[in-house]
């Protein structure tokens, strides 16, 4: 009630989340539509007023209708923006589509796109992609439009989500060296190193059980028939089932699956005669 009318005020956040903070909040907060959008509107209808910038709850983004109290409130606060000129780009000067996102995408609906959170500078899209210093970036982890000068922003590889680096610490595949967000990246269990799904390959050793990526499970070898495998350290183990890769074929298969073949006879591969015979001879 306090804000009611205010004339001063440039700009209001009713997120309840603070700066690089994630933006899902359970349960929801209780701040409805029907209290606050009144207030709201005393403020962006008085002459003169100071308002650039409003964010919004995530859970009033979240449901989109053309019909509800909601949006309508935001065609009012963009006939706002546009009298008073702050839907021209800092940039050009050109009057873009600066004012907040009417169309149903659930990153973006309700947000001010092209207006940095922390500075309320605005740069229209073309300013953005051309100009180094128009960058602006929706971080969908915080739900907030950040420029350049106020917050260095990551784009995962994999998914290409944008998001502030305060707000997830970047990690770098350690096979194609890409920048992953949280919900790409693939850790090594053992090593606890990060990997993007195509570069993931994540081996358990059958004898020992360890598990680990190709980089901490050493030598890690894999039949390809029966898929049994092992790892290095694992190779002197009595009786074990070993894995062997072929000189002169180059198939790589444990002893069993390679006494299935008929070997040497119809192959006429002296490699896996020799890997088959080797351990009767050293008897």
């Amino acid at each position: 009630e306090s804000l009611r009318g205010s004339d001063t005020i440039e700009k209001i956040d009713l997120s309840l989340v603070g700066e690089h903070e994630d933006q899902c909040l359970l349960p929801e907060p209780p701040i409805s539509c029907e209290h606050v959008l009144p207030i709201l509107d005393t403020i962006i209808n008085v002459e003169g007023g100071a308002l650039k910038h409003l964010h919004f709850p995530r859970h009033w983004r979240l449901n989109e209708s053309t019909g509800s109290d909601f949006h309508h409130f935001l065609d009012r606060f963009n006939q706002m923006l546009c009298v008073r000129g702050l839907n021209r780009c800092l940039k050009c000067n050109g009057e873009r589509e600066l004012t907040v996102e009417l169309g149903f995408s659930l990153d973006d609906y309700g947000i001010q796109f092209s207006t940095c959170y922390a500075c309320s500078k605005h740069y229209c899209e073309d300013c953005s992609v051309i100009h180094d210093d128009c960058n602006m970036n929706l971080c969908l982890k915080c739900g907030r439009v950040y420029c350049s000068d106020c917050s260095v922003a990551n784009a995962c590889g994999s998914c290409a989500t944008s998001f502030c680096a305060q707000c997830i610490a970047p990690a770098q595949c350690s096979g194609c060296e890409e920048i992953l967000c949280d919900t790409c990246r693939c850790h090594c269990q053992n090593c606890q190193r990060s990997y993007c799904d195509d570069c993931h390959a994540e081996n358990e050793c059958d004898v020992c059980r360890s598990i680990g990526c190709g980089e901490c499970l050493a030598s890690y070898r894999e039949c390809e028939d029966c898929y049994f495998g092992h790892c290095a350290d694992c190779v002197e183990v009595a009786g074990i089932n070993r894995i062997h890769s072929c000189e002169d074929c180059g198939r790589q298969q444990c002893i069993h699956c390679r006494l299935r073949r008929p070997y040497p006879i119809e192959s006429s591969c002296s490699g896996c005669f020799k890997i088959i015979s080797e351990p009767w001879i050293s008897r």
